[in-house]
């Protein structure tokens, strides 16, 4: 399925505290971003949540949010902030953009990043492989800003 879900679309009857670490897995959110107070470090529900957005990305069975900044400002960090993405350095806001929704998946010998409305090869322009997961994902993004592609990552 080609859409971007969320923790609401995914899991049954889960506690507001699951579908947040669900959620900031699939957002983009970094691990220490989503635990770095006490309390939501020792929130077993938030770690269900997050880990189970893990395991599915993992597996090529989610679409989440990847942090592209970097191919573009190079020099700051861009992290989430009031629903969007900012950067400390260069001082734009609104920095995300629909294609930073992707999946990875293994593919034959090769790793397949799409973008969420990626339909099949023949007529989408999303989509990019690499010989490791890394790899496809920074194809992509190349492609995606029109960057010359790399071999390895």
């Amino acid at each position: 399925m080609n859409k971007y879900m969320t923790g609401q679309d995914v899991m049954k009857d889960p506690s507001g505290s699951a579908i947040c670490g669900f959620n900031c897995r699939i957002g983009g959110h970094s691990y220490l971003y989503t635990f770095q107070y006490l309390h939501e470090r020792t929130d077993v529900e938030r770690h269900a949540g997050w880990e189970l957005a893990d395991r599915m990305i993992e597996a090529g069975k989610l679409f989440f949010v990847h942090n592209f900044h970097r191919l573009s400002c190079g020099k700051g960090h861009a992290f989430p902030y009031g629903g969007t993405w900012a950067c400390n350095t260069c001082n734009n806001d609104h920095l995300d953009a629909p294609w930073w929704k992707i999946k990875v998946f293994k593919d034959g010998n090769e790793w397949c990043c799409i973008g969420v409305d990626f339909e099949d090869l023949q007529s989408s322009d999303n989509f990019a492989f690499g010989e490791t997961r890394e790899a496809a994902i920074e194809n992509y993004g190349r492609l995606m800003m029109q960057q010359p592609k790399v071999s390895n990552v």
